[in-house]
């Protein structure tokens, strides 16, 4: 829990959404060692687990790693349409020495 002194004139409430579907593009920001300013990444929903789901990089230069944790994970906005709260980051599953598996298959609702 963030709690400021007074409240920021600027901010707005992060308007949230719990509808997710396979396929669905997401981003997230977070501060990973080395990109003080932090850095985003984009992904697609992949395969659900509970209440956990997956979260599949665009690319595998932009992939959750320490520093991610507890960042919101939003949809894309779209004009006239501001990003929606979907979710957090709370852990990644894998190695660096070993190449993403990737399935392939028709989205799905989770």
């Amino acid at each position: 829990m963030l709690r400021l002194d007074s409240p920021r004139p600027q901010a707005r409430r992060a308007p949230l959404d719990t509808r997710l579907w396979g396929g669905m593009e997401v981003y997230a920001t977070g501060y990973a060692e080395g990109f003080d300013d932090g850095m985003s990444l984009w992904g697609r929903i992949g395969g659900a687990s509970g209440e956990h789901v997956q979260l599949d990089a665009v690319t595998r230069s932009e992939v959750v790693r320490a520093g991610f944790s507890g960042a919101g994970v939003c949809t894309r906005p779209y004009e006239g349409r501001p990003a929606r709260v979907v979710g957090l980051v709370v852990s990644w599953r894998g190695t660096w020495a070993q190449p993403c598996r990737r399935t392939t298959g028709s989205p799905s609702p989770i």
